[in-house]
């Protein structure tokens, strides 16, 4: 009988996170250190670390423009915040529209982007305990290509308003 040298199981091959994580980290540290510098170096927004909710809310707008996403996430925090988490449910789930009474398409995906970001902002104020993190990056991945799609087709349908007071339609609704 010949013994391996590797137990039965083991990949072959390098775990490709760990490459991964090993360029990601030869990327953010200079080969050379910077001559005599008076100021130290700005790490670019990009690659600074994020607070939880910030990554949360950030994964919620990923599939929205930049222009929307900023404008956004200027709004959303407050009102996340002011729900009470004890009734946080009970309350979207009342001020839900029902898509029956609507008629028209830009009736439909002005309703539709309603419930889309009160989905996403219900998922927000979830606490960690009440939802695991997978669970909850993937309500809010769901959440942000709904929300991408929505505005591209309200984008596109005539008599929809800029994209802007669309959302802030939706959320003066949800402040309520």
């Amino acid at each position: 009988m010949v013994h391996s040298a590797r137990p039965f199981g083991f990949p072959t091959r390098p775990n490709p996170a760990s490459a991964w994580l090993k360029r990601h980290q030869a990327a953010l540290s200079p080969a050379t250190p910077p001559p005599q510098a008076s100021a130290p170096a700005a790490t670019p927004p990009s690659l600074l670390p994020l607070a939880e909710e910030q990554l949360d809310l950030a994964l919620l707008l990923s599939c929205l423009p930049s222009r929307q996403q900023v404008w956004l996430a200027n709004r959303i925090p407050p009102l996340a915040a002011q729900w009470p988490s004890s009734h946080r449910k009970e309350r979207w789930s009342a001020s839900l529209p029902l898509a029956s009474l609507y008629q028209g398409r830009l009736m439909w995906l002005r309703a539709r982007l309603f419930n889309e970001l009160a989905g996403g902002i219900f998922i927000l104020g979830t606490p960690l305990w009440q939802m695991s993190r997978a669970a909850r990056n993937r309500a809010l991945v769901a959440h942000a290509e709904a929300l991408g799609q929505v505005m591209e087709a309200l984008s596109r349908q005539a008599g929809a308003e800029p994209p802007e007071r669309e959302f802030e339609r939706v959320l003066a609704r949800l402040r309520r």
